[in-house]
Formats: structure tokens, sequence, C-alpha cells
């Protein structure tokens, strides 16, 4: 509301020609029209708000370039490999992705070796120059021997064919590389692309790693549980004598793995009844928080 009374306040000003606001003129015309901008932008200011459509124009371009590579690995990746994982279902889907993976990688290897031969055609025409140049120094020695020995004119030495076909070289090389630069950053762009894609499915290995972790674990639980089980039972009598003469029992929370269930890892064992029925057993009675042995007729 503020805005619009001032933005208001700032036109009516400058159609009347009317002195100044804060020191500044209210003929500025770049001030009005940054008003006006902030206020049909929810007070931003030029600067953030390009920043901001900057920043979304990167964020699509990105899901564009990762479209496709936020799933599952393609149902097309098939291997024997794969095949043989078939009992382990987690680990046939990490064989698949790493083979995803590894086809991307490749790709990205195979547009690098691409550019490095672009590259290398688009430097051949300095090396031929280089190669001219010296032919014609060569051919400059010679004259100046020539000329040296008082001779008036040098009848060898001068191989003009040579420099012929090192200009029809020249030629042709400086063609390849018009062409290997317009290739080139056509390539780069590809490179850009496959680096970012690449990266990607790097970051996203744990996904597929730690399920198949967690299934090669699942192979251990039966043993873990069976010990688990011994352990409450060889633990049970002890706990029992523990509740007996201290009121307390034995409370355990074992380490949890894989599907094990926390009713599964906890022991718990109070059962004190056993140790009563001994004791009676032995004639004993408690009076006074102490044992007494029963007397006898």
């Amino acid at each position: 509301m503020l805005n619009t009374i001032m933005l208001r306040d700032l036109q009516r000003m400058n159609e009347r020609g009317d002195g100044q606001l804060n020191g500044r003129a209210t003929t500025d015309q770049d001030m009005l029209a940054e008003m006006a901008f902030r206020h049909s932008h929810g007070g931003m200011s030029r600067a953030d708000y390009a920043e901001r459509q900057r920043q979304w124009a990167a964020d699509d371009a990105k899901a564009a370039v990762l479209a496709g590579y936020d799933g599952e690995p393609p149902s097309t990746i098939v291997s024997s490999a794969i095949d043989a994982l078939s009992a382990t279902p987690q680990r046939a889907r990490l064989a698949r992705f790493m083979a995803w993976r590894d086809s991307v990688a490749g790709e990205l290897a195979a547009l690098k070796v691409t550019r490095d031969r672009l590259q290398a055609a688009i430097d051949a025409p300095e090396s031929l120059k280089a190669k001219r140049s010296g032919l014609l120094r060569e051919q400059a020695n010679r004259l100046l021997e020539f000329i040296g020995l008082g001779k008036n004119e040098a009848t060898s030495g001068f191989d003009v064919l040579e420099r012929r076909t090192l200009d029809a070289e020249l030629d042709q090389a400086e063609h390849k590389s018009e062409v290997a630069r317009i290739a080139i950053a056509d390539i780069g762009k590809q490179i850009a692309t496959k680096e970012v894609q690449l990266a990607y499915l790097i970051k996203r290995e744990k996904e597929f790693v730690r399920p198949a972790l967690r299934e090669r674990a699942e192979l251990y639980i039966p043993a873990y549980a069976a010990a688990i089980e011994k352990l409450r039972e060889a633990i049970a009598p002890l706990a029992g004598l523990q509740a007996h003469l201290h009121g307390k029992g034995v409370d355990i929370d074992l380490p949890e793995f894989g599907s094990l269930k926390k009713s599964d890892i906890r022991i718990h064992e109070c059962n004190d009844a056993p140790w009563r029925e001994f004791e009676r057993s032995l004639g004993a009675t408690l009076e006074g928080g102490f044992y007494v042995a029963k007397g006898t007729d």
C-alpha cells in the first residue's frame, strides 16, 4: 500500500514539475521506472529479478539435461551377467545401474576422443605452415651459399614441386580446420551435457549400492536370530535370579539388523518363579528380610 501511494505521489509530482523528494529531483524518470518495476514485481529490484530469472532458466536447463536420469536404469540394459543375478534382485538392479553408468562414461570418453581429433585437425595448418617456412629457410640458405660462391644462379636445391605440394596440403588442412572449428563447438556442448549426466549418476550410486548391501546382510540374519535365541535361553535363569534377589530382571536391546523386528532383538527376562520354587524346596522362608532355615520338631 505504501509503495502504491508513494508511486502515485511521484507520478503526480513529475507531471506538475513540483520540488524534490528527499533531495532528489522528482523528474528522475529512472527512479519512477524503478519504483514502478518494484511495485509490479513484489518489491524486487531489476537486478534481483534478473538473477532470479537466470537461476530459473539454469534450473530448467539442468532439468532438461537430466531428464530420464533420475529413475530406474533403462530396461533395455541386459546382459548374461545381470541375468545370472536374478536370484538377488537388488544385486541385479545394481549391476544394471553400473552398466548404465559405464555406458554413459563410455559415451563421454568417445566424445572426448572425437574432440581431440577435431583439435588436431584445427592445429594441423600451423604445423604445415611451420614445415613450409622450414623449406623456404632451407632454400634461402642454399641461395646464400651459391651467391657466396660467386655464382649468378642456383641450378639445384630449389624444389618448386615440394613447395606446391605443401601449399596444396595447407589449403586442404585449412579447409578441414574451419570445418573442425564448427564441429568442435557442438562436441563441446555434448561433452558438457554428458559430464553433467555422468556426475549425476555417480551421485546416485548409493541408491543402488545400499539396497544390495542390505540384501546381502539378510543372509546372516537367520544365524544372528538363532544366536539371540540361544542367548535368551542362557540368560533367562540368571535374569530370574536377579529379579528374585533385587526386584529387577534383565532388559537388553541388541543391535538391529535387516528385517529383524524390535521384539526379535530384545531380551527381556524377569521370571523368578523357578527360583522361588527352588528356595521353598531348600526349606527356607523369608522373615523380616532375612532367609531363615525352617525348624524341625
